[in-house]
């Protein structure tokens, strides 16, 4: 069975912070999926597409 790990947030911006916990579940799970979310009450400073692009780089982090 693989295990799997689901990290919701904004990241809004991403953070140096936000790629350690999103590097260091690479290394515990199969599978890391980023539920980025939108809130209607913050200004956006980053474009999602941005955000996606940064987790999904960090999801090809060799174990």
């Amino acid at each position: 069975m693989q295990k799997r790990a689901i990290y919701p947030g904004t990241f809004d911006p991403i953070t140096n912070g936000h790629l350690d916990i999103v590097t260091r579940a690479t290394q515990m799970f199969d599978h890391v999926i980023l539920a980025i979310a939108a809130s209607p009450r913050q200004e956006t400073h980053v474009h999602p597409g941005r955000t996606c692009g940064a987790g999904a780089k960090s999801d090809r982090t060799p174990r």
